[in-house]
This record gives C-alpha cells, sequence and structure tokens, in this order.
C-alpha cells in the first residue's frame, strides 16, 4: 500500500504507551484501541498507536492530556487528519480525587484536556453520561460505548456444571475500586456464598475472598468459573457514574449474570431486568443474590438473556458505528 493510499485511510491512536500487550496498558487502551484494531484492519482501515502520517485521515487521544498532546493534535489537524477525542472519564470540571484514591482531575489535567476539546472535531463518549456532560463542551458529541471482543470473550457458562457448591461471586476490577463489596460481608460470612476477586493486585477487605491476579489470557477462563458478577458501585460522585458497559457486560457475554450497582450505562444491559437486575439498596443485592441460591433456574434464565443482552456491544458491532464516523468525519 503506497504511503498516500495508507494515509488516507490511516487511524492513528494516541496513547500513554505504544505496548500492543494488554497485561501492559491502562485498561481503557486495550478496550477502546487494543480490541478494536484488528476490526478495523479487516475492513481495509490501516490503524497504529501513536504513529501518523500526513494527511491521515484520523488521530484518536485517548488518556492523552498534555501540553505536548495540544501541539501534536494542532500540528495534525493543520496537515488535514481530523482529531477525536476519545473521552472516558470527565475532566471537564476539576474534582478531587475518591477517598479511595482514584479518579479526580487537577486543573492542569482540566485546562489541558479542555484544549483538546478546542481542537477536537468529534468527541467519542464511553457512556452516555458523560456524553450529556460533554454536549454542554462541543456541538459535535458521540455515544461511543467500550465494546466485548467475541473471538477473546468466546467461552460459555455451563450451569448444568455448577453441581452443589455455595454460589460463586465474581467481581473484577481495579483493587482501590473493591470497597462497595463490603455489602457482600454478611452472606460471605454466613457460607452461603464464596467471592472470587480478579484484580490487580488483593484489595483490602473485611472478610475472606479468592484472589485470582489479572491477566488478558486467562480472564475468560476466571470469569466462567463464576455464577454470578457481582458490580455494587458509589454513584455519589461523576466518576463512578460516567463508566461504560464493560465491566459487566464481559460477564454477560460469557453467560454469567450480572447484579450491578445503578450506573448509568449498566442500565442499558439491565434495565428490563433480563440478564441480571439493578440494585439500588442493600436489600436489593441481599434478596437477589437469595433469589439465586433458591431457585437456580433464574441463573439459567438470566444466563441466556445475558449473553442475547451483550450482543449489541460485542467488538464487531461497534466497530460498525466506528467505521461510520469516520466516514462521516472524512466527508466534512
Amino acid at each position: 500500500m503506497n504511503i498516500l493510499k495508507r494515509a488516507k485511510n490511516h487511524i492513528s491512536w494516541v496513547v500513554p504507551s505504544s505496548s500492543k500487550n494488554p497485561d501492559r496498558q491502562l485498561a481503557s487502551v486495550w478496550i477502546r484501541a487494543l480490541q478494536m484494531i484488528p476490526y478495523l484492519e479487516n475492513k481495509g482501515f490501516a490503524c497504529s498507536l501513536n504513529k501518523s502520517f500526513p494527511g491521515s485521515l484520523a488521530a484518536i487521544f485517548l488518556r492523552r492530556y498534555r501540553e505536548e498532546d495540544i501541539r501534536l493534535a494542532t500540528k495534525l489537524k493543520n496537515k488535514g487528519t481530523k482529531i477525536i477525542l476519545d473521552v472516558v472519564v470527565n475532566y471537564f470540571e476539576v474534582s478531587q480525587p475518591h477517598p479511595a484514591g482514584y479518579g479526580g482531575c487537577s486543573k492542569e489535567q482540566h485546562y489541558n484536556f479542555m484544549k483538546l476539546v478546542e481542537i477536537a472535531d468529534e468527541i467519542w463518549c464511553v457512556s452516555p453520561f458523560l456524553k450529556t456532560i460533554a454536549e454542554r463542551f462541543h456541538e459535535n458529541v458521540v455515544f461511543i460505548s467500550d465494546s466485548i471482543d467475541k473471538k477473546h470473550f468466546s467461552l460459555r457458562k455451563d450451569f448444568r456444571r455448577r453441581g452443589t457448591k455455595p454460589l460463586r461471586l465474581g467481581w473484577s476490577g481495579v483493587s482501590v475500586k473493591a470497597e462497595p463489596l463490603n455489602i457482600l460481608k454478611s452472606l460471605i460470612n454466613e457460607g452461603s456464598v464464596s467471592l472470587c476477586i480478579i484484580s490487580d493486585k488483593p484489595p483490602v477487605l473485611d472478610f475472606s475472598y479468592e484472589f485470582r491476579r489479572w491477566k488478558y489470557d486467562t480472564f475468560p477462563n476466571d470469569i466462567v468459573d463464576c455464577d454470578l458478577c457481582v458490580a455494587p458501585r458509589d454513584v455519589n460522585n461523576e466518576y463512578d457514574r460516567g463508566h461504560s458497559i464493560f465491566k459487566i457486560g464481559v460477564f454477560m457475554i460469557e453467560g454469567v449474570p450480572v447484579l450491578a450497582g445503578p450506573v448509568p450505562s449498566y442500565e442499558l444491559l439491565l434495565r428490563d431486568g433480563r440478564g441480571g437486575h439493578i440494585c439500588r439498596s442493600l436489600q436489593e443485592w441481599h434478596e437477589s443474590i437469595r433469589q439465586c441460591l433458591i431457585n437456580e433456574n433464574k441463573l439459567i434464565e438470566w444466563s441466556t438473556e445475558a449473553i442475547a443482552q451483550s450482543e449489541l456491544f460485542s467488538t464487531d458491532v461497534i466497530s460498525k458505528q466506528i467505521i461510520e464516523r469516520l466516514e462521516l468525519l472524512r466527508k466534512r
């Protein structure tokens, strides 16, 4: 492919690291970029991390909000490249970190981010909640969901093989975000359920659990070893309310039902009660888990529904939405 033709169909993700190893990337980078690249390349696009060509179709800035990124975005735009700002957390406002030590946006981060907002031709948001915020600052804002790669997450939960073991709850995420799991303490201590935590390191919790270190290659197997995904979350701050469907969708695509807190994007998958349930109180959490303990057919029913519900968020489906956006940008 000659350089001119390649440039016209070239997309560069501008990200903190150029590593193509998911274990060495931020989760948002492997979810938003590394999973997507093979699907776009299969449709005729040339894709790269942190490499640009004169006149490239698009540069997608993801988790890069520094002065040098502002200069790079300006330079690329002046050469005809469309600038896309991919927003996965709320940097539209200055905020303090969560008491657990995550999230937050400093004045410097906010300033640089807003400069990129001014330069961007289009803003992609990981959730409808973030889209609503972004629309106050830019006229071209699109909801592009996180996706789940069915080629990698290809296993399926078989509840016929579960046996009579305690109900195995599963949670995955960064360890500092595990504190909401304390709502399950009494159920775990009484022995009716067990908990498997898939994370970067063991979180500090006041009850017993099984820890599995998160690795991209083993993650699908760790998911199907669980009977029910639990995703409680503090939604009293905009950082947590802005999260995508991925945390629960990746379990659902493999047939593991979900109980989740009322994060707005989670309702895209669970608002009709199929494939799991949105729990809005401690009582709902306990009642929903006990329902699964009493009636295992509920897990089987939810499992089938979970797979069907999450199909709309497969990487293949979301890649078609991205291609549509890129072709519209090409015509502008």
